[in-house]
């Protein structure tokens, strides 16, 4: 039972540390890509980016998209709360995917 208990500690400071090293790496990229305006992305104009807070979270979308490999296709969300829940999925998905290679 203790053996067993400490597997999963170990294993939860593992995903701990990814998780972490995940976020920094994304915040980092969505910092760097927020220096370019939006003339300098496809589908954004600059309605897109009214606010600093729209676009950060606009450079945060794409990042975790391309981080994720995820890709853009044909069909995309265009509201932030779908925006949301996709990064939500893709930042899961992510972190599955460099659990199991790391």
């Amino acid at each position: 039972m203790m053996k067993k208990l400490s597997n999963i500690i170990l294993y939860m400071e593992k995903l701990t540390k990814m998780l972490i090293a995940t976020v920094a790496i994304v915040v980092f990229f969505t910092m760097v890509f927020t220096l370019f305006d939006h003339t300098h992305w496809n589908g954004l104009d600059n309605s897109n980016d009214r606010t600093p807070q729209d676009k950060f979270f606009n450079r945060l979308y794409f990042t975790m998209t391309t981080f994720s490999s995820t890709g853009y296709g044909d069909i995309s969300p265009s509201t932030k709360e779908a925006r949301v829940a996709v990064m939500f999925v893709q930042l899961l998905l992510t972190v599955a995917i460099l659990d199991y290679i790391v």
